[in-house]
């Protein structure tokens, strides 16, 4: 049982960690597991100091090290040991662009252009179908690193997209298992995804970031302030407790902390659900050397400190990169060049022919055989043609052919000359492909031989250690490691497949969610107003707010009781109205293509459900729309002379709510449908345009085609106008001027009260009659269809969101 302690602090396969499940008790699998039959292999001493050694490297990393014992119990009892099975997986995307040569002079400038302007989920054709994973199989088991590598284009998020189940579409064959059973909402939540890119909402601090995740992904038997330590654990664990105050900031012009710390910042939002698998989609990628080596170890610990099963795809990874992973998976266009331990990797591709230079990166020298381009190092030499095996070189001709063509060349053995025209066609790639088809089955054995091996030897140890009590130092190793009995002694060997049972705990199948809807309504209604508070209210919306205020109240300060009052009324309860639906409009529409990453990738992870983020979002932000349109009104109503009555001032004021409401919906609608701000703004103008010709100022809807009088109905701007101007003038009346004529453009023999000897005030009717305004509706009615705007355009939006958008689990 001597092995090399290099190899073993390097986490090789040779001695990978086995996982442990959790149960009632707190029990975890952790880096001391490593050393348990290397104690027994020594004299006492070396077992005390592997003892020590253990217990050092268990302090420098544990998440639960320094957490309360409640919480680490109801942490460990929500998630168990997950072993990863991915067998088979093929994955095929529709091809949604024509040929260019089908293309027509009408598609290419008429079809095209008029279906980009429809949502994606509307617009999409199929020409066919592309194949991008190729029967990809592979096995993670608790405690274990595996690192997926490959070219650009290979197929590594692919995969991890399949795996995680974030694909648009689920795999066209094969199939993925956790602990032999396929995904569930349960098994959802024990999974976390970090992605490669830093999703955030970018106003948030990091800690306000955690905290919402803590407060709707964590268990809902723990409380709010165990949640909160849970956090400040997660903060220090993950060296971030000098970040938690400052905002993650989008990294373009609201800057916030560093790359770094945004991806130990995107990692520890994972951690916090205490998940059992981490998936992590190239969490190195723009990170310098030195960086990406510590999140590279962070992920070793966690896989070997708390037997967490960890998958991630890794971009040129650093020889010492490549000595913390347990397996990799190396991809070439989608399918598997090779599956196993990373330690064996070298002399697996050497008995294919392809030696390891001396002094090269294993990592290094394998993704450049992987790169597909002949003019690339993945050509194929004819050295390295001839010392590929017979079997191997037979296979590739079989697969490829000449040209590439699958079984274009007869397969029977051919002299040298003939060979050497086949190799030159060949990439390095294509013949280790061809290879693992031949090795797979034998490799997948061999891996699956090694792990029952281990899982023999060490429950053969730890009976050894609870039986033996004559050593000091071996009842020290023994009492650490084997509290309530090893992963091995307490649940047998490893089943196969569909055979493994393990329950979890304390499991989430009770209850789809990890916290009832009214507490993911409460957390996202908060995060809503960290989130847009800080959008909405800053120095340059408030600038704006006072000065177009200011410019109105400069051109209708003191407009007059009498006829020559009346006109400039209507103009500036039309503006009002125009002015604050514009601006909401413009505002709202980028609200849910700005939040859509982190909509999606929380609605991926099964945090909250689609109707409390929608309310909770929506009855938060519409308030704080309202602000500014209120200040509006303060400092224009009494100093333009509008009515001065309690009544009319409310009304004015509700009236203003409602529009700004219907135009602030209408914002939601689009953006929810279409996620392009350019197309948005493009459609918000026309929608806007179109409602404010018919609405009735520009031109009397008497004088308007009747065929096209019914427009106006549809137009929310329509019922606004009519309602602000039968609050203001009903029951009012207006002196006539004495050189007879209307001061806003309307003679005064438009009044006949102003034709009469002596002159009559103008009353209320005859302004109605005389702008054409339509009093059937009254306020009521106007206030009455713009609330029904407002909730048709919100329930078009919300489903817009779940179905035209896809914004589903």
């Amino acid at each position: 049982m001597n092995r090399d302690p290099s190899i073993m602090s390097a986490g090789s396969e040779e001695h990978p960690p086995l996982g442990g499940a959790v149960d009632g008790e707190h029990h975890e699998v952790d880096s001391a597991a490593a050393a348990h039959d290397r104690a027994f292999d020594h004299t006492p001493e070396s077992a005390l100091k592997v003892h020590e050694a253990a217990a050092a490297n268990r302090a420098r990393f544990h998440l639960f090290a320094n957490a309360p014992e409640d919480i680490q119990t109801r942490l460990a009892q929500s998630r168990k040991a997950m072993k990863l099975v991915f067998r088979n997986l093929h994955y095929q995307v529709p091809i949604t662009l024509p040929p260019e040569s089908t293309k027509t002079f009408v598609d290419r400038y008429i079809v095209e252009p008029l279906r980009s302007l429809l949502p994606e989920g509307l617009s999409q054709r199929t020409y066919g179908w592309v194949e991008l994973l190729h029967g990809v199989s592979g096995v993670v088991r608790p405690g274990e690193f595996c690192a997926i590598l490959g070219g650009s284009g290979a197929g590594k998020t692919t995969l991890l997209n399949a795996i995680a189940g974030r694909s648009m579409l689920p795999p066209s064959e094969g199939s993925v298992t956790f602990n032999g059973r396929t995904r569930t909402h349960a098994t959802r939540r024990l999974i976390g995804y970090v992605m490669q890119d830093d999703v955030f909402l970018s106003n948030l601090t990091v800690e306000q970031t955690l905290r919402f995740t803590a407060s709707i992904r964590l268990p809902r038997t723990m409380t709010r302030e165990e949640k909160r330590r849970r956090v400040d654990e997660v903060l220090h664990s993950l060296n971030l407790d000098k970040a938690r105050n400052t905002i993650i900031g989008d990294q373009q012009f609201n800057k916030g902390i560093s790359g770094g710390e945004r991806k130990r910042a995107n990692i520890a939002e994972t951690l916090l659900t205490n998940p059992s698998l981490l998936l992590l989609d190239e969490p190195t990628s723009g990170l310098d050397s030195t960086t990406a080596l510590s999140v590279v170890r962070l992920l070793k610990d966690l896989a070997l400190s708390e037997g967490r099963t960890v998958v991630a795809t890794v971009h040129q990874p650093s020889s010492v990169m490549w000595s913390e992973f347990d397996k990799v998976l190396l991809l070439a266009d989608g399918s598997t060049v090779y599956f196993g331990p990373a330690s064996e990797a070298t002399a697996y591709f050497e008995r294919q022919g392809f030696r390891l230079p001396y002094g090269y990166n294993p990592a290094d020298y394998l993704l450049d055989l992987l790169v597909s381009g002949l003019e690339s190092g993945g050509r194929m030499t004819e050295e390295r043609w001839r010392s590929v095996p017979e079997r191997v070189r037979r296979e590739a001709r079989r697969m490829f052919g000449k040209g590439g063509a699958s079984g274009s060349l007869d397969v029977s053995d051919e002299d040298d000359e003939k060979s050497a025209s086949v190799y030159s066609e060949l990439t390095a790639s294509m013949v280790l492909r061809a290879a693992w088809c031949l090795n797979e089955a034998e490799m997948m054995s061999a891996e699956r031989a090694a792990y029952e091996s281990r899982a023999r030897e060490y429950s053969t140890i730890a009976r050894a250690a609870a039986a033996s009590n004559r050593d000091r130092a071996r009842a020290a190793v023994a009492a650490e490691l084997s509290d309530g009995g090893t992963f091995v002694e307490r649940h047998g060997a490893e089943k196969d497949g569909d055979d493994d049972e393990d329950e979890v705990g304390e499991q989430y199948t009770e209850h789809k969610y990890a916290v009832s809807w009214y507490e993911q309504f409460r957390a996202l209604a908060l995060r809503a107003i960290l989130q847009s508070g800080s959008s909405f209210f800053t120095w340059v919306t408030l600038s704006q707010a006072i000065a177009v205020s200011l410019l109105a109240l400069f051109v209708w300060v003191g407009s007059p009781d009498d006829e020559s009052g009346i006109y400039p009324r209507l103009g500036l309860v039309f503006f009002t109205g125009i002015f604050w639906s514009f601006t909401v409009l413009y505002s709202s529409i980028t609200s849910f293509p700005m939040e859509r990453a982190v909509l999606n990738k929380d609605r991926s992870a099964g945090s909250y459900m689609l109707s409390a983020y929608f309310l909770a979002k929506t009855s938060i932000e519409s308030p704080m729309q309202l602000v500014y349109p209120y200040m509006f009104t303060l400092i224009v109503y009494f100093s333009a002379n509008l009515k001065r009555t309690a009544s009319a001032f409310f009304l004015f004021a509700v009236l203003l709510s409602m529009q700004v409401m219907v135009a602030q919906s209408l914002g939601y609608w689009l953006s929810s449908m279409v996620m392009d701000f350019a197309q948005l703004a493009v459609m918000a103008a026309l929608w806007m345009v179109g409602t404010i010709l018919v609405a009735g100022f520009f031109i009397p809807i008497s004088k308007m085609h009747v065929w096209f009088r019914w427009i106006r109905y549809v137009s929310f701007v329509y019922y606004g106008y009519n309602g602000f101007i039968i609050n203001e003038f009903q029951d009012s009346t207006y002196a006539c001027e004495d050189n007879g004529a209307g001061g806003g453009g309307v003679q005064s023999k438009s009044y006949p009260s102003c034709a009469e000897s002596p002159p009559q005030p103008v009353t209320s009717q005859e302004i109605f009659r005389a702008y054409n305004v339509d009093t059937t509706f009254g306020i009521g009615g106007c206030i009455g269809m713009l609330i029904m705007f407002m909730v048709v355009m919100r329930i078009f939006a919300y489903l817009s969101l779940k179905y035209v958008q896809g914004v589903r689990k």
